[in-house]
């Protein structure tokens, strides 16, 4: 399957990283497995053959960590390796492997060949635990030292006063948004935390909430709550001015758990803020609400103020791939103009960028109750249709604008009609000769018709009635199937002459031909040329030999298409006269 002198050079390079490596031809599904040898220095084959996805999924699938499985496996299909990493691009992939009990972290480096055998890929396994448990611990010590440094600017921005407390003796630091007018050069430095904040919550906390607050401050206590969790939160009143109010207090650990850190916050306002947001809940409707009632039947939804067009998004079936599920901006007109270009068809953005305008839909929708729209979107690089449905709330101060993916729905509604158009015109067609049937053109002059009744200056038309001679002897003399013969050849003589009309087979040896366009430009020549025909094959005897009588719709006085027939008709029987004598 290889190219040796190619693969033997990318192992030769890939030989000190990486402990094994697959050589994959997707194209073929052939692969070849080798692994390292320390010794030689060398790369060993260990297997080869067929199915390299298939291998992957049932023999390597199991060593892979449970949350990292799926991602692998899914990425070693084919035609995700086709669309993951371009011809000569690299593309890296990280996971866990569990060998022995114990779970260490690789790195797999998917190598793709460029120009003709651009189907071929390297795929190289390198054991990254050490080099990943290193930059683990580094970046453990740089959170770490973040939380401190972060202190002074987390305390400017948010919090009341920050404590910064040795968990075991009780030494801390205190940080106080109040100090300030000294630019905290130097913090407050105590002896015992613990002690202090005990004898702080009976000055300053609620009575109610005094007995829960001193539990908070023992030592015990808070190293249980962080040998589970990171950080934790509670809140307690404390009296301001003689009027109570409410904090937040949140113990983080930090330095490896022989620190933690205290950040204390006034919440009150936002807890009033709260309150008159879950009072005005109940009285009415929220967007949440109003989204999940329509999630059903649309899969997103967009909810628009008309004044200032600030919007809100609601995603509910994500049909636009890694979206946020819900999202919002102030100005819903302009990040249309951004969005459309991006992900809509091209033949749909200038009618689908007319439609979403402020004017438009308020002029639309004070004449209707909704508007509908249906364009493409782009998902995926594949086009799919999509309806927009536009409609006013109930208080006439938003738009309520859902969006449904409709693109098997009208899949399925196009191959409905193409069987229901097959069928009909099928049905519409003579089965002999090929051409229409007397259904057909039955049609056809009901619809001619309409068109003269209701006024219209219907365009200029003939009718010509032909009728072949002779059949009825053929069928006696000779079989039905030289008379079958004799009609196939007399329509083509029809169609040949009249080869831009509508041809119609009415009866059994009768015809007639709705002359319009060009044949009714040169509509005396192809009759005599007709004729011409017909009377070389009367003389002769070869051919067949076809009476016709053709009349010109006279606007006006015709009142009837049956008029046109008639008088078509008539003249096809002089000719016919003609012929026999």
């Amino acid at each position: 399957m290889a190219d040796n002198s190619v693969f033997d050079q990318m192992a030769h390079n890939l030989l000190a990283d990486y402990l094994l490596l697959f050589y994959v031809d997707i194209e073929t599904d052939e692969y070849m497995w080798f692994t390292r040898d320390s010794a030689s220095e060398s790369f060993v084959l260990m297997q080869g053959g067929t199915g390299f996805y298939a291998y992957v999924r049932d023999n390597i699938g199991a060593t892979i960590a449970e949350e990292d499985r799926d991602q692998v496996i899914s990425f070693l299909k084919p035609d995700s390796l086709k669309y993951a990493v371009s011809p000569g691009g690299v593309k890296d992939v990280y996971f866990r492997y569990i060998g022995r009990g114990k779970t260490q972290y690789f790195t797999m480096r998917v190598l793709r060949r460029n120009g003709k055998d651009s189907n071929k890929y390297i795929v190289a396994v390198e054991n990254i635990d050490d080099e990943e448990h290193k930059l683990r611990v580094v970046q453990k010590l740089k959170d770490e030292r973040e939380i401190y440094n972060q202190i002074a600017k987390s305390l400017a921005d948010e919090y009341e006063t920050i404590y910064y407390v040795d968990i075991e003796t009780g030494r801390y630091m205190e940080f106080s948004s109040h100090d300030f007018n000294e630019i905290m050069k130097v913090p407050k430095n105590w002896e015992d935390f613990y002690i202090d904040a005990k004898e702080d919550v009976k000055t300053y906390v609620h009575p109610d909430d005094r007995d829960f607050a001193v539990s908070m401050y023992d030592k015990e206590t808070i190293k249980e709550q962080l040998s589970k969790k990171k950080s934790y939160n509670y809140k307690y009143r404390m009296m301001i001015s003689g009027e109570p109010r409410y904090y937040l207090f949140t113990i983080i650990r930090a330095n490896e758990g022989k620190n933690f850190v205290l950040c204390i916050k006034d919440i009150e306002d936002d807890l009033k803020a709260e309150r008159i947001r879950k009072e005005r809940q109940q009285k009415a409707f929220s967007f949440t609400q109003i989204a999940e009632s329509l999630a059903s039947n649309y899969d997103v939804i967009y909810y628009v103020d008309i004044e200032d067009a600030s919007y809100v998004g609601y995603t509910s079936k994500n049909i636009f791939g890694h979206m946020e599920v819900q999202e919002q901006g102030p100005d819903f007109y302009h990040d249309i103009d951004e969005n459309i270009p991006r992900i809509i068809h091209p033949d749909d953005r200038e009618r689908l960028l007319g439609i979403l305008t402020k004017d438009n839909l308020l002029s639309t929708l004070d004449l209707s109750r909704s508007l509908e729209a249906d364009y493409r979107m782009i998902i995926k690089e594949a086009p799919q249709f999509t309806r927009l449905t536009a409609r006013k709330s109930s208080d006439g101060k938003h738009f309520i604008i859902g969006i449904e993916n409709i693109d098997e729905l009208v899949k399925k509604e196009n191959d409905q009609l193409s069987a229901l158009n097959a069928e009909k015109e099928i049905a519409r067609r003579d089965g002999l000769t090929g051409v229409k049937n007397k259904f057909a053109y039955d049609e056809l002059i009901k619809s001619v018709q309409t068109n003269i009744n209701n006024g219209v200056d219907y365009l200029p038309f003939a009718i010509a009635v032909c009728d072949l001679n002779y059949l009825k002897q053929t069928n006696d003399t000779l079989g039905h199937q030289a008379g079958d013969d004799l009609l196939k050849s007399a329509c083509k003589l029809i169609c040949d002459t009249f080869d831009h009309s509508p041809v119609f087979r009415i009866g059994g040896d009768e015809f007639t031909v709705f002359i319009r366009g060009d044949d009714y430009q040169n509509r005396e020549l192809l009759v005599s040329t007709f004729k011409q025909k017909v009377l070389e094959n009367n003389e002769s005897g070869e051919g067949p030999v076809v009476a016709i009588g053709m009349a010109e719709f006279e606007q006006g006085s015709d009142k009837k298409v049956s008029q046109v027939f008639e008088r078509a008709d008539g003249l096809m029987y002089e000719n016919k006269k003609k012929l026999k004598e």
